[in-house]
């Protein structure tokens, strides 16, 4: 029984926010999925947005925690919608490759 309820604990997928699934890449039952592959997007329940970036390595001092952002999304128009204003929360300790 111990065995099976760890098994069981296996197949289990959790994502970090609750929300809707927008775009699923797992179209099999009983498939191998590999660490760290993107299975689904997300769309947040929350009204929060949250948003992961990518800066050089060379530009990391210029950044701190509480430093306030403005974020614009080159899809939509610029002309008719605005930037989304907020602060940057953390900033990761390790060099991340794309």
């Amino acid at each position: 029984k111990i065995v099976a309820q760890d098994e069981l604990t296996k197949t289990e997928i959790r994502a970090p926010q609750s929300g809707t699934i927008q775009q699923s890449t797992v179209h099999t039952i009983g498939g191998v999925i590999a660490p760290g592959e993107l299975l689904m997007t997300i769309v947040p329940d929350a009204d929060n947005l949250v948003v992961d970036a990518l800066i050089p390595p060379a530009r990391v001092d210029d950044i701190q925690p509480g430093q306030p952002v403005s974020i614009r999304f080159p899809e939509f128009d610029a002309g008719t919608t605005p930037a989304c204003q907020g602060a940057v929360k953390w900033i990761s300790a390790d060099l991340i490759k794309d």
